[in-house]
């Protein structure tokens, strides 16, 4: 199999999971008991680690030349991150796997639309 079609394979699961995981995100919160203006502001960060954080991604896979190992580390941070949402049963429980699946998720910002070494 090409590295092209690898590569396309492995974005369509990674966004496919997310897609179907994410939209009931705010469903589950509100189960919850949090608030809306608490499911907004979790809502928004990680959109805003996406600003904040992107940079930093580009930064250190320019530092070492090659982004293969930097996305399987990213990948298993995503699921790590992802996973941090389980136990959370709290406002600053959510706030702390927000963050970081925001932290992990702005790699993929730079990623997409860099050219894969």
């Amino acid at each position: 199999m090409n590295v092209s079609l690898r590569l396309g394979l492995f974005y369509f699961t990674y966004f496919a999971g997310l897609g179907v995981m994410l939209p009931w995100f705010n469903i589950y919160f509100e189960q919850m008991g949090l608030s809306a203006f608490q499911i907004g502001i979790l809502s928004a960060i990680v959109p805003a680690g996406k600003l904040l954080f992107s940079t930093l991604w580009t930064v250190r896979a320019d530092r070492e030349g090659g982004r293969r190992g930097l996305t399987v580390a990213v990948c298993v941070l995503s699921a790590i991150a992802l996973l941090g949402f389980f136990p959370a049963r709290t406002f600053a429980g959510f706030v702390l796997a927000s963050v970081a699946l925001a932290i992990v998720d702005a790699f993929w910002c730079f990623s997409s639309s860099s050219r894969a070494s």
